[in-house]
C-alpha cells in the first residue's frame, strides 16, 4: 500500500492509521505535521521536508481530522473497548482493505473500522441484547447515520454508504 502520497500523509492515512491503531488497543495516537513541529517558514533552512509554511499547515486536511476521532472516543471510549477481530466474520485482508474491529468490555456496542468502505459480515452476537441499532459514522465529518434497528442474529452483512479509497466508514452496533 502506498501510504505516503508524495511522501507525505495525506487526511486519509492519517484517519487510517488513527483507528486501526485505537481498534488495535492502542491508548494514544500523535498527529505532526513536519512543517509545524519545525517551525518551517518558506525560504528558511529544513530539518525534513515540509509541504507548505507552517501557519499554512495548521489548517492542512489532516490536522482538522482528529476533532472527528477525539468526538468518536467520547461516545465509545478506549476505557471501556476491547480489541476484537472475531467480530468480523470470514477472510480479513492484512492488505490496505485490512478491517479492524473492537467491542464494549459489557457486551453493549461494537465497532468495525472499514478502511475503503468494503462490505463486512459481523457477529453480531458479540452484543448481548436481542434488539440491535446499527450506525455508520463518518470518520471524515464525524456525522452519526442511523441504518436500522433488528433483532440480534448470528452473522449481519453490511455494506457503507460508499466505498473506495478514502471512504473509510465506522459501523457501530449498539444494544437496542
Amino acid at each position: 500500500m502506498d501510504y505516503f502520497q508524495d511522501g507525505f500523509f495525506t487526511d486519509y492515512d492519517v484517519r487510517v492509521h488513527a483507528y486501526w491503531n485505537f481498534l488495535s488497543g492502542a491508548c494514544g495516537y500523535t498527529y505532526g505535521n513536519n512543517a509545524v513541529w519545525q517551525m518551517y517558514r518558506k525560504n528558511d533552512d529544513i530539518v525534513i521536508p515540509a509541504l507548505q509554511d507552517w501557519r499554512e499547515s495548521l489548517t492542512s486536511p489532516g490536522a482538522s481530522q482528529m476533532q472527528y476521532l477525539h468526538k468518536f472516543l467520547e461516545l465509545y471510549p478506549v476505557s471501556e473497548m476491547v480489541p476484537d477481530q472475531s467480530v468480523i466474520y470470514g477472510k480479513n485482508p492484512k492488505t490496505d482493505m485490512h478491517m479492524r474491529a473492537a467491542r464494549s468490555i459489557n457486551g453493549e456496542w461494537l465497532v468495525v473500522y472499514l478502511a475503503q468502505g468494503q462490505k463486512v459480515d459481523v457477529v453480531t452476537s458479540k452484543i448481548k441484547n436481542s434488539r440491535i441499532k446499527g450506525y455508520w459514522y463518518n470518520p471524515k465529518n464525524g456525522d452519526k447515520t442511523h441504518i436500522n434497528e433488528f433483532v440480534n442474529g448470528d452473522i449481519q452483512a453490511f455494506e457503507p454508504p460508499t466505498s473506495g479509497i478514502g471512504n473509510d466508514w465506522l459501523l457501530i452496533l449498539e444494544q437496542n
